[in-house]
């Protein structure tokens, strides 16, 4: 995320509301959501979730990473 992503940020942040209906998401050939004005894109699979009080915490292997198209 850019400096320009705090509001989305705080949206992932918050309970409840479907997180992909804010900011610039795009889907790419599998159906994973992209944020189309990302200064990088991760691709990962989910390694492990992991309890932590009233959150989970995602761990991901990372499968793919680059520059994203946006920020070029």
């Amino acid at each position: 995320m850019t400096d320009t992503h705090a509001e989305l940020a705080i949206k992932f942040a918050t309970k409840g509301e479907n997180k992909f209906d804010y900011g610039n998401f795009e889907f790419d050939e599998t159906g994973h959501p992209l944020l189309s004005d990302a200064a990088a894109v991760i691709r990962c699979e989910l390694e492990q979730a992991v309890p932590d009080g009233d959150h989970v915490i995602l761990i991901g292997r990372v499968h793919d990473a680059g520059q994203a198209a946006a920020s070029r």
